[in-house]
């Protein structure tokens, strides 16, 4: 399928982007997620979900919960004595090619019931029919939880004339560290769309601990009729909401003939544990106030309005993830993007563009918003804009207007964003552009 370019109707609701640093700090991945997980949840043990083109079946496996100790130990170590730890095992592998683009997937098991395996290392070596060295990759494995199982897909470019025959991947183990069987993500939902260009993935993900987490890197594996791996990619998922769904849109190549599909997400390097506890006893969380999609013959434009309801603080590195629907519940796309300040009882307009991964058309979008930092602040002046209006044009309609900076410094680097009404008052699209100053 072509992707296509939106051109939806617009309104001006212009807002000052910032630049932002987030800090990681505290204690072990593994502690983290045990330390966030529900208490009726914590015999529940990894689920990796394979999926065909038809259906998406959720499966949980059950261990018994370890006993905790009945006597304090005199020590207090970490880490479990080495000559326990089993090494973490490859389960499988394999790689697919596209002409000049070539991916590789593999699964990994961690057989210990009672320990995590942290800040693993994986390297992979691509060869052709000559034994010869094409090319290596690398990468690292923050966790591997107990008794999970979990896979992970990269992509790299390849020579003119370069045929990939096999690949050999290796994996260094980490350091073990004591931690009880836990819940890790479950996916559903998974669809598999082929377009004239490029494939796309597409699921849910579910997030079954107490707290909020960003940036997990989401690995997508295929598999042919004979269960062989024949290809793969990955993407970063912004951020998932504590005890929540959403929506996974992953773009790759074209790898053949597709069987089903496995999606895996994992904790990253950079992922950030956050948790309602962060925020200010007397503040209020962002508001969602209204939403809505409008699709023509180019694509979709989406827009949402949201709230700051809090008179003393500012709202800093906000984010939001849109998903977008087919009539049957299919996930055909997604979007995400930062709000990067909202004042004290500001009103916020965003827009965006969607591309579904295929010719449905999107019926109907889900929005979910993350608080950024609470920072203490007095009520400010916003900007507004003047003399809206939107011109018409059979491949590039617009809007233009004025937007007045009530600030006594000069301002550069403004993004506008524009929300489309219909006559009942329904947002029906959306768009934005920058201001240089």
């Amino acid at each position: 399928m072509l992707r296509k370019r939106n051109k939806s109707f617009i309104w001006f609701i212009p807002f000052l982007i910032l630049i932002f640093v987030t800090l990681a700090c505290g204690s072990s991945t593994s502690e983290k997620l045990q330390d966030s997980v529900s208490p009726i949840e914590e015999s529940q043990t990894d689920s990796e979900i394979n999926s065909s083109f038809d259906e998406a079946p959720t499966e949980t496996a059950t261990k018994e919960p370890t006993e905790a100790p009945t006597e304090e130990p005199t020590e207090a170590p970490t880490v479990t004595p080495s000559k326990e730890i089993q090494k973490l095992e490859l389960v499988k592998q394999g790689f697919g090619q596209d002409g000049s683009f070539g991916s590789y997937a593999f699964i990994l098991e961690n057989p210990n019931q009672n320990s995590s395996i942290n800040n693993s290392k994986f390297q992979i070596a691509f060869y052709d029919a000559n034994d010869t060295i094409l090319t290596t990759d690398s990468g690292y494995i923050d966790v591997v939880l107990p008794g999970q199982i979990l896979g992970i897909a990269g992509e790299l470019y390849l020579d003119e004339g370069q045929v990939i025959s096999k690949i050999e991947v290796q994996i260094k183990d980490g350091d073990p560290e004591n931690a009880d069987p836990m819940p890790t993500f479950e996916t559903s939902n998974i669809n598999y769309f082929i377009g004239d260009y490029f494939s796309y993935v597409t699921g849910e993900i579910n997030n079954p601990y107490d707290i909020d987490l960003t940036d997990l890197r989401v690995s997508a594996i295929l598999y042919d009729v004979a269960e062989n791996i024949i290809g793969g990619g990955y993407t970063y998922l912004d951020f998932i909401l504590a005890n929540t769904s959403t929506g996974i849109s992953i773009l790759m190549e074209d790898y053949g003939d597709v069987n089903s599909i496995e999606i895996y997400p994992i904790i990253s390097g950079w992922t950030f544990f956050e948790s309602d506890s962060e925020k200010p006893e007397d503040a209020a969380s962002l508001s969602l106030t209204k939403f809505g999609l409008g699709n023509d013959a180019y694509g979709t434009g989406y827009g949402f309005l949201v709230e700051n309801p809090n008179s003393n603080y500012t709202l800093e590195e906000s984010q939001y993830h849109v998903t977008g629907y087919s009539a049957d519940g299919s996930v055909l796309c997604t979007d995400e993007g930062y709000i990067n300040s909202i004042f004290p009882n500001q009103m916020l307009g965003i827009g965006g563009d969607l591309y579904p991964a295929s010719d449905a058309v999107l019926d109907y979008i889900e929005i979910q918003i993350r608080d950024g930092k609470f920072v203490e602040s007095e009520i400010v002046p916003f900007f507004t804009a003047e003399n809206a209006q939107f011109i018409n044009d059979a491949y590039f309609p617009k809007v233009t207007g004025t937007i007045v900076n009530p600030y006594t410094s000069d301002i550069s680097d403004l993004i506008v964003n524009a929300i489309a009404y219909n006559e009942a008052g329904d947002i029906i699209g959306g768009g934005y552009t920058y201001i240089d100053f």
